[in-house]
């Protein structure tokens, strides 16, 4: 069975009050999340409905997850005790449970009230393979526009003396390491959404100009946005790393587990030390550039604590996938 820290158990047994949990990248923040809601499905004098419960994620991925979860903790409780009419619910009610991402919830309103917003009862959520080629579309014309917009104003002036002098272009040389334009596109769009991950949305690189230009001139670790994401990866590394020790030192006793776990998590463990020893951005870009998820091997039957350790591994690589895309 998981050994759960003090923290962890406070987060999961606090009862009637609001609770905000702030916890540090790779410790396992969904796995108490999922334990949290599965105590209050199974506690035994007040269980609660999974019907009456609400969990709302950021990504279609995270929310699979967590339902996965649940369900098969439902499934083990289940097991431990058949006749519990109660869990038989809860797991019967999966398919219809409120886990799903933010813009989805959002959408179920509309979906009710649809006659009275005016709006088609066909009406859904564009998926990004719909969305995307419409904004790759415009994005490329806009930086057609801003091509020109900022090229010299000679009418005789060729196609590369449009480029020379040209602080759009340079800036769009510093955002591709590439020598064509293909790149510039998915740059430019995943910057846009990663503002709009922020409350001031655009504007924040109208605030944020001073900083990031004084930060320019010095390696971006000592700027103050690079020294939040230092510390990031030093509270990352400083739980992660006796996460994984503690999961070698499980899998050890057990030669199945030795040969389906054993070496992928070896591998994030020399990747997260290596990273534990990083000064500057460069050397940070060099080992995230290289960091390569191992495919894990296929254990049946695992037992739970095997299962705990495997656990553990999956939440520090989704960590390091996070920390990959700060």
């Amino acid at each position: 069975m998981r050994e759960w820290t003090s923290a962890q158990k406070e987060a999961m047994a606090a009862r009637g009050r609001t609770l905000l949990i702030s916890a540090a990248a790779g410790s396992g923040k969904t796995s108490t999340l999922t334990e949290r809601i599965i105590r209050r499905l199974t506690d035994p004098l007040h269980p609660a409905e999974l019907s009456r419960i609400l969990i709302v994620t950021f990504t279609r991925a995270a929310a699979a997850e967590l339902r996965e979860r649940i369900a098969s903790a439902l499934s083990d409780a289940i097991a431990a005790d058949p006749g519990n009419r109660h869990l038989q619910k809860q797991l019967l009610s999966m398919g219809s449970a409120h886990i799903s991402t933010i813009d989805a919830f959002c959408r179920e309103p509309v979906k009710a009230q649809f006659a009275t917003l005016g709006l088609p009862a066909t009406t859904r959520i564009a998926d990004d393979a719909e969305l995307t080629p419409i904004k790759e579309s415009v994005l490329g014309e806009i930086i057609d526009e801003f091509y020109l917009k900022y090229a010299t104003q000679d009418p005789d002036a060729d196609t590369f003396s449009l480029l020379e002098s040209n602080p759009f272009a340079d800036l769009c040389d510093a955002l591709t390491s590439s020598k064509n334009d293909e790149a510039l596109i998915p740059t430019l769009l995943g910057l846009y959404d990663r503002l709009l991950s922020f409350p001031e949305e655009l504007k924040r690189l109208h605030t944020e100009y001073e900083a990031l230009l004084e930060g320019a001139s010095k390696d971006f670790f000592e700027s103050d946005h690079g020294r939040i994401i230092l510390d990031w990866i030093r509270e990352f590394t400083k739980s992660a790393i006796p996460a994984l020790r503690n999961s070698l030192e499980v899998y050890s006793h057990d030669s199945k587990a030795v040969e389906a776990y054993y070496g992928a998590t070896e591998v994030d463990l020399d990747f997260c030390e290596a990273l534990d020893r990083i000064n500057t951005y460069d050397e940070a870009y060099a080992l995230f550039t290289a960091y390569k998820n191992q495919r894990l091997g296929t254990y049946r039957g695992a037992p739970a604590h095997i299962a705990a350790a495997k656990e553990v591994r999956t939440d520090v690589v989704d960590d390091i996938k996070a920390l990959r895309k700060a």
